[in-house]
């Protein structure tokens, strides 16, 4: 079986899909931050993959 590389937020608010132990750590610390926490860093990630992405495609067109 292919490991997967994503989850939903369904996976990840039961922890259903997460097998690994380094998954595993990070939605046991995940789970320990207040909301605000959890969305601010939710943000970031998104954000820092946002334009990580961005960052290639600029590369690609040039």
């Amino acid at each position: 079986m292919k490991k997967k590389d994503w989850f939903t937020a369904k996976e990840v608010l039961k922890s259903t899909a997460i097998t690994s132990s380094p998954d595993k750590a990070w939605i046991n610390i995940f789970h320990q931050m207040s909301q605000d926490e959890q969305i601010f860093l939710t943000d970031f990630t998104m954000r820092e993959g946002i334009n990580t992405l961005l960052q290639c495609l600029h590369a690609n067109d040039s």
